[in-house]
């Protein structure tokens, strides 16, 4: 209940000021003409993506699995 009426009281108090902020247009022809943009292309052009999915898929699915493992030892814990 307390929780509810801080984020009510927060959120009339922060949309206002939000709303009074102007919008922020970027260029994204300076940004894509950066260098560092380039040295991150030609970086990936060299990598072997279908290695580096592979190898993110694999430590992906170990986090899930540590996460599920956590989760089943902290209900198993709380039954008698």
């Amino acid at each position: 209940m307390l929780t509810i009426i801080a984020i009510i009281i927060f959120s009339l108090l922060i949309i206002p000021i939000i709303l009074a902020l102007p919008v922020i247009n970027i260029d994204v022809s300076g940004v894509i003409d950066s260098s560092f943009y380039s040295f991150i292309r030609a970086a990936a052009y060299f990598l072997p993506m279908g290695t580096i999915s592979a190898i993110l898929s694999i430590i992906f699915a170990l986090f899930v699995f540590r996460i599920l493992i956590a989760v089943v030892k902290a209900i198993r814990n709380f039954l008698p």
